[in-house]
């Protein structure tokens, strides 16, 4: 059996290489693309669907929210007391519908997400189970705990997926959005470069691309340490509980051989590797955080 048979290692967090997250990435259209064609398709279609429409709503709403708030404190430097009533009212329902459309986002994103985890597990299981696979893979060390990437990593993919790809969508239709309000206000830079004369059309825009392209570029950088420390906490984890596992399946054999303090000791190693790692994952937490937070605040 060919490790394509199982949730491969890379899907639950990509490797540095490009090539190998390009893999990824089609490996998941897959997964995904057979979920959109199954006996499920039309609640998988509709939910999708529904879930696309929500993040432009909430795009519109985050407009709306600009707008208002812009009326708002003109009207307070301009004291027109006359618009404060409807501009309550106008804020009551931007409230109003943000809070509609978090509750309709968090309901379908999560039974999609529960349905998809139902077939995939139920296809993986089928191929695992068919003709002795799982031995086979076992015996020839195919795949590391096969177990836990059907148990976990499943799971893993189908909360995650839709929730990146929803919020890769609201992200380009906010900056697109967005992009057209800054130009509303946005003015001509002209200046000169070794006796060349050069503009900025749309000034405003072009700062803010720029510091969108420094500040991915920085935490991209920043983060890679975290995504190769927190794919190695899943594999330390993984064989720590497969250690745990194999005591508790041949506890009799154990106990007649009294191989308990060879067990214990091989425990032992297992989880000082967890712990060893997971401090190494906790510095490189902080630091992604540190870098991402100073970036939202500049």
């Amino acid at each position: 059996m060919s490790a394509r048979l199982a949730v491969p290692q890379h899907i639950t967090m990509p490797r540095s290489s490009y090539s190998e997250l390009g893999e990824a990435v089609a490996y998941v259209g897959r997964m995904a693309w057979r979920y959109l064609t199954s006996r499920d398709w039309l609640f998988a279609w509709t939910a999708l669907l529904v879930l696309i429409v929500i993040q432009f709503g909430t795009v519109y709403v985050i407009t709306w929210n600009v707008r208002w708030q812009q009326q708002f404190y003109d009207s307070l430097e301009q004291r027109q007391a006359a618009l404060f009533a409807r501009l309550t009212l106008i804020f009551l329902g931007i409230t109003l519908s943000q809070i509609g459309l978090i509750v309709v986002n968090n309901l379908f994103q999560q039974m999609l997400g529960l349905r998809w985890r139902v077939f995939l597990t139920e296809w993986y299981l089928g191929r695992w189970m068919t003709q002795d696979r799982y031995y086979d893979i076992d015996r020839r060390q195919l795949i590391d705990n096969p177990d836990q990437r059907i148990s976990e990593d499943i799971g893993i993919v189908t909360r995650n997926v839709p929730s990146l790809m929803l919020n890769v969508l609201s992200q380009v239709t906010t900056a697109i959005t967005f992009a057209f309000m800054l130009m509303e206000t946005a003015r001509t830079v002209r200046f000169s470069v070794l006796g060349v004369g050069l503009f900025l059309p749309a000034d405003l825009l072009v700062y803010a691309m720029a510091y969108a392209v420094i500040g991915i570029a920085a935490v991209i950088a920043i983060g890679r340490p975290y995504v190769t420390r927190q794919r190695r906490q899943q594999a330390v984890e993984g064989d720590y509980r497969a250690g745990l596992v194999n005591v508790r399946r041949n506890a009799e054999q154990i106990s007649f051989a009294g191989g308990h303090p060879i067990e214990q000791r091989s425990l032992g190693r297992s989880f000082a590797e967890v712990q060893a790692n997971f401090r190494r994952l906790i510095l490189a937490t902080l630091g992604l955080q540190t870098g991402t937070t100073v970036y939202t605040n500049l």
